[in-house]
């Protein structure tokens, strides 16, 4: 492994490990977050929006990279540190 290479894969472990910590810590939060309770008789509940499930992704990534550690390497270079094909 390059030098470059090298230095990108650990920038691409530092982000997943910051996005993966952010999303366990969003999902973490109980009882509203410190906010207060509304009675909840004529309040209209909208869908949340779809947000991608990282936790998923990671778990997915760490299966990856069991079955082929060097292309689970690509995978985690090109989607946490933005790395293109050529």
């Amino acid at each position: 492994m390059s030098d470059v290479t090298q230095i990108l894969s650990a920038a691409a472990d530092a982000m997943r490990r910051i996005i993966i910590d952010r999303a366990r810590a969003k999902q973490s939060q109980r009882r509203g977050g410190g906010l207060s309770r509304q009675p909840l008789e004529h309040v209209e509940v909208a869908a949340p929006e779809p947000i991608p499930d990282i936790l998923a992704l990671d778990e997915a990534l760490g299966r990856f990279e069991a079955i082929d550690p060097t292309k689970a390497g690509l995978v985690k270079l090109r989607y946490f540190a933005g790395l293109t094909i050529p």
